[in-house]
């Protein structure tokens, strides 16, 4: 039982790797040279570290790649509304050449850059840029009983903005309340501009500020592989679980502040579940069997992290998850039969089970792909779950581990649904 799961696991994650490696991410976008001509065609987005980097540019799905570094163009673009230049910025107490996305072009221009030790932000005024910076610094405590440390946030992008927006009184209640993320910076930014600048010719260029898209739709899951093995007073039975179809909801939050490719998944799916197990044991006299079926009904809520590999419309995808499922109502029996030596039926005795409340806890492999489709995206992906159930009257008992059944579980299967 280990083994094949080990193995299932492995197949999934390996075949899905296999088939996404090298997969590009082209968007439409455009180039500007250092002579301001504009060249149209595709761009391979791979996240924001690496886009700070280079501009991976191609004039067509099918042409071949022009990789341009910061100075060798005056920036690129996305249709999205995302816009890169190329800028001197320092990065670590060192200056070096970079490409910061725009996040606001007017009075004042804004802009971001990320790094492999966090977010960077930058304001330019009057031609001169200066950073942002939000560091943590550890305070001392100290009295005469004890000493003790904590960290504070050191806000110093507050006082470069008070600097910067001097003479505007009206926006300095606001530049104390102001947090360090994109969302706050591009509001007081775009709120000073407008305060200043009263001039209709001005330019205000805003861009794409979404850290995060989300989508949701149906969802099902057929359950092809599905084993249970318990310990205690059960572990002789044998148990079999029957093919389980559940239905429900899925909900993805493609996580786009942190990685353009990084996906956070939520399902919850409801299941009517069946499960039967058998032990016989047999002496010189008789042969005694006794049977056991459950059936519940249950919801598994689960949170997936996933990693899309980028590609045309058809995106595969891996990742790993943790899934709760809670079962409840479900009748339980057990019948014992009793046979004699010549295999006659002496007796049988049904009794009805106490197993009201199942709690499933568990870990999941998934891979698989993502196809897009109009504005809606449909998605297949295969899974491997293992975990505990445990099985008593009430929640409580589990809870306080008062005599409740424990198993193992390892299931297998393939789910699939819309998003929207």
């Amino acid at each position: 039982m280990k083994s094949l799961s080990r193995i299932l696991l492995a197949a999934i994650l390996i075949s899905g790797a296999t088939v996404c490696w090298g997969q590009k991410n082209l968007k439409p976008a455009y180039i500007i040279g250092l002579k301001n001509d504009t060249t149209r065609g595709f761009i391979d987005l791979r996240g924001d570290i690496r886009s700070s980097g280079e501009c991976l540019f191609y004039d067509s799905r099918g042409g071949s790649l022009r990789r341009y570094l910061p100075g060798e163009i005056k920036g690129y673009g996305f249709l999205d509304g995302r816009f890169y230049v190329s800028h001197t910025a320092t990065v670590k107490e060192a200056e070096k050449q970079v490409f910061l996305e725009y996040l606001l072009k007017g009075i004042i221009s804004l802009y971001y850059l990320r790094e492999i030790d966090g977010d960077h932000y930058y304001i330019e005024k009057e031609g001169k840029i200066y950073e942002l910076t939000n560091e943590k610094k550890v305070v001392k405590d100290k009295n005469d009983e004890f000493e003790r440390s904590y960290q504070v946030q050191s806000n110093q992008f507050k006082g470069v903005l008070t600097y910067l927006f001097f003479g505007t009184k009206e926006i300095i209640p606001e530049v104390q309340k102001a947090t360090f993320d994109r969302k706050s910076l591009i509001k007081i930014s775009l709120d000073y501009h407008n305060l200043v600048c009263k001039d209709k010719s001005c330019e205000v260029f805003a861009g794409n500020g979404k850290t995060m898209y989300f989508s949701i739709g149906p969802a099902m899951r057929y359950e092809f592989y599905n084993t249970i093995k318990f310990g205690t007073t059960l572990a002789g039975y044998k148990f079999t679980a029957d093919p389980e179809l559940s239905a429900g909801v899925a909900m993805n939050f493609r996580l786009t502040a942190i990685n353009e490719k990084l996906n956070l998944g939520i399902k919850s799916l409801y299941s009517r579940a069946g499960l039967n197990g058998i032990n016989s044991e047999k002496n010189l006299v008789e042969t005694t069997v006794t049977k056991y079926h459950l059936n519940d009904n249950r919801l598994l809520n689960s949170a997936e992290l996933s990693y899309r590999l980028p590609g045309g419309k058809f995106h595969p995808f891996a990742g790993i998850g943790y899934g709760m499922g809670i079962g409840l109502g479900g009748p339980s029996s057990f019948t014992t039969d009793v046979y004699d030596s010549g295999g006659s039926l002496k007796s049988e005795t049904i009794a009805n089970g106490c197993f009201r409340f199942r709690l499933d806890v568990s870990v999941t492999g998934v891979a698989g792909f993502l196809q897009e489709v109009s504005r809606r995206s449909v998605f297949v992906n295969l899974f491997v779950r293992g975990g505990r159930a445990f099985y008593k009257e009430t929640l409580n008992q589990v809870l306080t581990h008062n005599n409740y059944y424990s198993a193992k579980t390892v299931t297998a299967g393939i789910e699939a649904g819309f998003l929207f």
